[in-house]
């Protein structure tokens, strides 16, 4: 895993925390009415934080620095964190996954609630799907 990151410039460590991402994934729900470019600056930021950075990130004041780096201003970010909203739909959302999950092979790809590979796959197999994807 290591030798594979490294040839895509990700220096993965394995010392942080292991914690709930439920914070996390509610930060990610919020950043959905944003644009494109904030959601995914976010996501690189938080993927970053956690997997080379050995960061909390079910640290809500690591989460909102995050935020605003990623262009979410900081008193939504600050009052969306301090609450609870984002849950229930993350909660649902992710139950819904376990359940498709449960119906699939192991393991099993499904982007954007609706494509699905299933077994081991290349990356040569995830890069046309996400091409077919983009084509649609």
């Amino acid at each position: 895993m290591n030798q594979v990151g490294q040839s895509v410039g990700i220096n993965f460590k394995w010392g942080g925390k292991m914690g709930s991402t439920l914070n996390a994934h509610r930060l990610m729900h919020l950043a959905r009415s944003k644009p494109k470019d904030i959601q995914s600056a976010l996501l690189e930021r938080i993927f970053r934080a956690f997997h080379e950075q050995e960061e909390d990130i079910a640290s809500p004041a690591l989460l909102i620095q995050l935020a605003v780096e990623s262009g979410i201003d900081e008193a939504e970010a600050t009052t969306w964190m301090n609450s609870d909203m984002g849950s229930d739909a993350v909660i649902e959302e992710a139950q819904k996954y376990r359940d498709i999950r449960a119906q699939t092979g192991v393991p099993a790809y499904i982007v954007q609630g609706e494509h699905r590979l299933e077994g081991s796959q290349d990356a040569q197999d995830l890069l046309e799907l996400f091409i077919k994807i983009k084509e649609a």
